[in-house]
């Protein structure tokens, strides 16, 4: 069979902000070693890892080490490790590893403060020949970029952020219609104070490009000067929109209400493809 491959992040979620009126979030890492959560992959394809990647939630957990396991069988691909060393900018395995559809990632965590953790897991889904939206085989290409900037954006509005977070779903960016674009790579810039942001970019065919929403300084890179130069996240094969179909995305923006707003610019950007 021929394989397409399609950028694609799982996303390992264990939230750390207790409800309203008290409680604990199943799963929040407490003080101690061991502790193993998992994500479960979504059956939809097989999976290809390239990364990890540590985000940012509303209240993390101090993670003094980890480890990770891929696959049913739980298959050993580090020992300890430490989590906060590569961030946002992620680190490439040594290998990649393919997984089933119905596989697992798994993670054991030694945590020396309770709370949350992000971590995102990059890769590839191998879809079948025609299920990717690849545009023409014969084209010539121009270099391109797209922004849309988002103003006066609220933070959470009630108690409890991981419960209450202001959300955009379907944000447009628009696409000309004299070509397809083909994404390359992506970036985010705000001069606002970031709680916990995330977001879902989904590609030609609206489908989301993660399983949960993933912190932006991670969808998009760390925030840079949002003209292509540093801090920018790339996408492996691209991602093909065509032509007038706008690029859309999900932002859910949480943190307290005397934050203010959240201004945030985005640049999309890649090449047109031409017939």
């Amino acid at each position: 069979m021929i394989w397409t491959p399609q950028p694609f992040d799982y996303v390992l979620q264990v939230e750390g902000v207790g409800f309203p009126g008290g409680g604990t979030p199943p799963g929040r890492l407490v003080v101690g070693i061991g502790q193993q959560r998992s994500v479960l992959l979504d059956g939809d394809a097989p999976f290809v890892v390239r990364s990890v990647h540590s985000g940012q939630t509303a209240s993390d957990a101090v993670i003094a080490a980890f480890k990770l396991s891929f696959g049913a069988w739980g298959d050993l691909i580090s020992d300890y490790m430490n989590l906060p060393t590569f961030a946002s900018f992620g680190m490439d395995l040594p290998e990649q590893i393919r997984m089933n559809p119905a596989d697992r990632i798994n993670a054991t965590f030694n945590a020396t403060v309770a709370g949350g953790n992000h971590t995102v897991y990059r890769g590839v889904k191998l879809r079948p020949e025609g299920g990717v939206y690849l545009g023409p085989s014969n084209y010539k290409e121009e270099g391109w970029h797209y922004r849309k900037q988002l103003n006066g954006l609220p933070y959470t509005t009630g108690a409890g952020a991981t419960l209450s977070p202001f959300q955009l779903f379907n944000v447009p960016v628009e696409i000309d219609d004299d070509a397809d674009f083909v994404l390359q790579w992506m970036q985010a810039y705000s001069s606002d104070a970031i709680v916990e942001c995330r977001m879902t970019l989904k590609d030609g065919w609206t489908r989301p490009m993660s399983n949960v929403p993933v912190d932006i300084q991670v969808m998009c890179g760390p925030f840079g000067n949002n003209d292509g130069t540093e801090h920018f996240r790339t996408f492996a094969n691209g991602i093909v929109y065509p032509k007038g179909k706008p690029i859309m995305f999900d932002l859910y923006n949480w943190g307290p209400m005397e934050a203010g707003t959240l201004d945030v610019e985005f640049a999309f950007g890649g090449v047109k493809r031409y017939q």
